[in-house]
């Protein structure tokens, strides 16, 4: 296990954009900037520091406010290995965009993707580390991983103030208890904010910074509210919790995309009223919200990565308007379509 002492480097930052070709990313590129979030970075071989380990778009860390540290990936793994990194206390959110990626906090382990369990990639990563505790990610030569990481730390915790107020107990007791986790499924909203992020748009650094604020603490207000709410999220019993698995693998499959209600909740071995509130309670959201906001987002991948023209990625959202199209696209992403292929 090969380890690399944290350095002094405070940022790395490699951001290509999407409008640019993918860039490698090498051994000596990651080994800088972990102090942000850990002590020391270790990989599982012995590497040179020239020797490329990801390629891809964008990859950073970036202490966007005082213990408020966002770590983005848009990247494909160039190597069959593992990385470890003891990470500092603080509240740790993960989501995934596109791809797949398999790590863990200390005990808690997490495959999101569609190589995990059915729905998996739905699902985010919300665990509280109230002491220092080691990071392991795995790595698969040629997986792909578009995902958004916030680390919380306890100075940017205290300085909100969330301890003082009554309504946020339960946020002091999930940040106290090492290990501890909460059930936390990304609403189409924070999806959206997340996409945004990963491809932000030309500016001058000053405003990029407050632009990437502003959509990364919309994720924290979600993830925040979720833990400090007044009653816990429903528990689902297995069976209900399976049939919600092979539901999201059917609608992120594409096959039931001209179906009615009737025919998915038959599929799935239930009936329309009754999986429609469980959908919601699942995913915050109706089932053809669903599907319709999953295809934009197949939309928003084929104009900013694969450059299709605008008439093209509607057609992959289902619209046969692209006035209409334009609209629904802008009103999710806050983008038009044409922005967005020219890495807005």
């Amino acid at each position: 296990m090969k380890t690399v002492p944290a350095t002094e480097k405070s940022l790395l930052e490699h951001q290509s954009g999407a409008a640019a070709a993918p860039r490698v990313f090498t051994y000596a590129d990651l080994a800088h900037g972990i102090d942000l979030v850990g002590d020391v970075f270790r990989f599982s071989k012995r590497l040179d520091d020239a020797e490329p380990l990801l390629e891809g778009h964008m990859f950073f860390l970036k202490e966007l406010q005082p213990g408020l540290v966002l770590h983005c990936a848009q990247v494909r793994d160039l190597k069959d290995l593992d990385t470890q990194v003891m990470q500092h206390p603080g509240i740790k959110l993960s989501m995934l965009v596109g791809g797949a990626s398999q790590f863990s906090f200390g005990t808690r382990r997490y495959h999101l993707g569609p190589q995990a369990r059915p729905g998996a990639r739905n699902r985010g990563a919300l665990v509280s580390l109230a002491e220092p505790d080691m990071f392991h990610r795995q790595w698969r030569n040629g997986r792909e991983e578009r995902k958004v990481s916030i680390t919380l730390k306890r100075e940017w915790l205290e300085a909100g103030g969330f301890d003082c107020l009554e309504e946020y107990r339960g946020l002091e007791r999930f940040k106290r208890q090492h290990l501890s986790e909460h059930e936390w499924i990304p609403s189409p909203r924070v999806l959206a904010a997340a996409e945004r992020i990963l491809a932000p748009p030309p500016m001058v650094p000053a405003l990029q910074a407050l632009w990437m604020q502003s959509h990364c603490l919309e994720i924290v207000v979600e993830a925040l509210g979720m833990i400090a709410g007044t009653r816990p999220p429903p528990r689902q019993n297995p069976r209900e919790r399976q049939r919600m698995d092979r539901l999201v693998e059917l609608l992120d499959s594409r096959v039931a995309d001209d179906w009615s209600l009737q025919r998915i909740a038959r599929h799935v071995g239930s009936n329309p009223t009754s999986l429609q509130r469980a959908f919601r309670g699942h995913a915050g959201t109706t089932i053809f919200e669903y599907q319709r906001q999953r295809r934009l987002h197949l939309a928003h991948a084929a104009l900013s990565r694969d450059r299709v023209d605008v008439e093209r990625a509607a057609a992959i959202a289902g619209y046969t308007s692209a006035a209409n199209f334009a609209t629904a696209f802008k009103r999710l992403f806050g983008v038009t379509p044409r922005q967005a292929r020219h890495g807005y």
